[in-house]
């Protein structure tokens, strides 16, 4: 598929394009301001793009490097481009879904309290909390040595 890439913007950051069907080719090409390129044989039809990927590239990366990442999102949004920013780590954890959907805090015994993940998959019978901290060094190496020595012996 093509465009499918991440983008610089004007302040540095990134955002992710992935027009993978044609209403989001075109939704792109008119947000960028560049309506012109629904016209270009190079970039009529998803192969035509694929093939002419580097010069289709080279028009989308002037197009970014014009405005912010907020510019962008604010107008990707409005004409529907399928898009994505690219959020640096504190911008990901600061986000509530991640922040009260996917980090745990649990007591660890020398560290205090430590945020860890959640496994991302929710299933309605099961509980995915992290129910032990993270282990101490050394702390099951001699229980890792005895299940060695009772599988080696059968």
């Amino acid at each position: 598929m093509s465009p499918w890439n991440t983008y610089r913007t004007r302040d540095d950051r990134h955002v992710m394009i992935v027009a993978h069907a044609e209403k989001f080719w075109r939704a792109l090409a008119i947000a960028v301001g560049r309506k012109d390129l629904l016209e270009d044989p190079r970039f009529k039809s998803n192969g035509e793009r694929l093939a002419h990927r580097e010069a289709l590239e080279a028009e989308l990366s002037s197009a970014f490097a014009a405005d912010t990442l907020t510019g962008w999102s604010d107008r990707l949004t409005e004409a529907g481009v399928l898009f994505a920013p690219v959020r640096n780590f504190e911008e990901v954890f600061a986000d509530p879904v991640v922040r009260d959907g996917i980090v745990q805090s649990v007591r660890h015994p020398t560290a205090g309290d430590v945020s860890v993940l959640r496994n991302p998959i929710k299933m309605s019978a099961n509980c995915v909390d992290i129910r032990l901290p993270p282990p101490l060094l050394g702390e099951h190496t001699e229980e890792v040595i005895r299940m060695d020595v009772m599988r080696n012996d059968h």
